[in-house]
């Protein structure tokens, strides 16, 4: 059995399973952007969606919390890598 150390990720996600469910969130310009790569794609990298969405680390982080907090997405540990599909 091998430890991981829980990227910041995962830990924003956990902290949002108390909150509320059932919450209407629309699908950004910057969804699409993500969507339409995984459709082409097994899996994306953070620094991957950084670069195609033309985001900051911040920003493209908080939409993956915000996917993988509502279900739309979920993290994948692959030896020292870590990927969403």
């Amino acid at each position: 059995m091998r430890n991981f150390l829980v990227n910041g990720i995962q830990l924003r996600v956990w902290k949002n399973e108390n909150r509320k469910k059932g919450v209407f969130l629309p699908i950004t310009e910057n969804d699409k952007i993500l969507y339409d790569y995984l459709d082409k794609n097994e899996n994306i990298a953070l620094d991957t969606f950084c670069e195609i969405a033309k985001l900051n680390r911040r920003k493209a982080s908080d939409i993956l919390v915000r996917l993988i907090s509502i279900g739309e997405l979920e993290i994948v540990y692959s030896g020292d890598s870590i990927f969403y599909k």
